[in-house]
């Protein structure tokens, strides 16, 4: 091998010594598995309250901190049909307005000691969660009873998490990943409700009435579990579980209906919609001597290029627009 530098106008020439490197053949046999190391859970304390709410304990007292969940059987399976995403509209509304405090004092109180309040949904459930240091678990539980218990779910808050709903809906429905999920899904699971996505129409058809009946039949104490892990004692914690949820009283909402699962299976394509057309007034490099596709900022797909020749610039990504065909068609820009 030969290098070729330029000094004072001349070229000087190095010799490398080749380096010839040993083939390698591809494995015939998969490695054998390694051992499955034993799961060690911390000591724990599991209690069945009165009202059927299921209670574990973890201690910790390592540091000063305090995290709850409450987790109930009323994840997105459990949405009505035609109502897909009801379950996160109801998690995202417990947050927002009870009878004693508005959306703004309930972040200004958790916020006050340096804790956390949020409410999620999956598939299967719906959690609450509260974080805060153990001298503050009073505070904690008081938030979390209250946010459980008492929502308000106001029409007005219930429009802005549409909102919101909607706009996250757009960017996934832009993403080649998202798309893919839902397509899987729905030739994974058939006609169970695990099949099901929200949409656009399903989002829209959710009203008040709908949020607030579905927290009443699915946030029942008997059936749910509360996980307290920290620096706190068993004892404490069943103290101040007695005092936020001791009156509280409900049977455990019904169990998903058994839903045959399809056992055929097909293969489906998927098609991304249409991008907006590219503005008149964008360069577009024509013919392109390499391609690039770039999503918008945060999105989870993709920014690759491909040189067609020795000399072909360097791409720099810029945004994807739509060609007469409704494929994508990138834009490009000079580094």
């Amino acid at each position: 091998m030969k290098a070729v530098r330029r000094s004072g106008g001349q070229a000087v020439g190095t010799a490398y010594p080749a380096i010839r490197l040993s083939a390698q053949g591809f494995p015939t046999r998969p490695p054998k598995p390694a051992r499955l190391a034993p799961v060690r859970f911390p000591p724990f304390t599991e209690t069945r309250l009165p009202n059927g709410l299921d209670l574990i304990v973890i201690e910790h007292h390592e540091q000063p901190v305090l995290s709850v969940s409450l987790s109930f059987r009323a994840g997105d399976a459990y949405d009505p049909a035609g109502k897909n995403g009801l379950a996160e509209l109801v998690a995202e509304l417990l947050s927002k307005g009870t009878g004693a405090r508005t959306a703004e004092q309930i972040a200004a109180t958790i916020e006050g000691v340096g804790g956390s309040l949020s409410a999620s949904s999956n598939q299967d459930f719906l959690t609450v969660s509260v974080d805060a240091l153990s001298d503050d678990a009073q505070l904690a539980f008081d938030l979390l009873g209250d946010v459980t218990l008492h929502s308000t779910f106001s029409e007005s808050e219930l429009e802005l998490a549409r909102t919101r709903a909607l706009s996250a809906l757009a960017l996934q429905l832009s993403e080649p990943g998202s798309l893919a999920d839902r397509f899987f899904a729905q030739e994974l699971y058939g006609r169970h409700p695990y099949a099901r996505r929200p949409t656009a129409e399903s989002y829209k058809a959710v009203t008040r009435d709908d949020v607030v009946k579905f927290a009443a039949q699915r946030l029942r104490p008997a059936g749910s579990l509360v996980v307290v892990a920290g620096d706190v004692t068993a004892a404490q914690v069943q103290d101040l579980i007695a005092k936020t949820f001791g009156s509280w009283r409900g049977a455990a909402p019904a169990a998903l209906p058994p839903v045959a699962v399809p056992s055929n299976r097909t293969s489906s394509r998927a098609t991304r919609p249409s991008l907006p057309p590219i503005p008149a007034t964008t360069p577009v490099a024509s013919p392109p001597r390499f391609w690039a596709v770039a999503p918008t900022p945060g999105s989870s797909s993709f920014c690759a290029s491909k040189r067609a020749g020795p000399t072909a610039p360097t791409p720099r990504c810029t945004a994807t627009g739509a060609s007469a065909t409704g494929r994508p068609r990138p834009r490009y820009a000079p580094r």
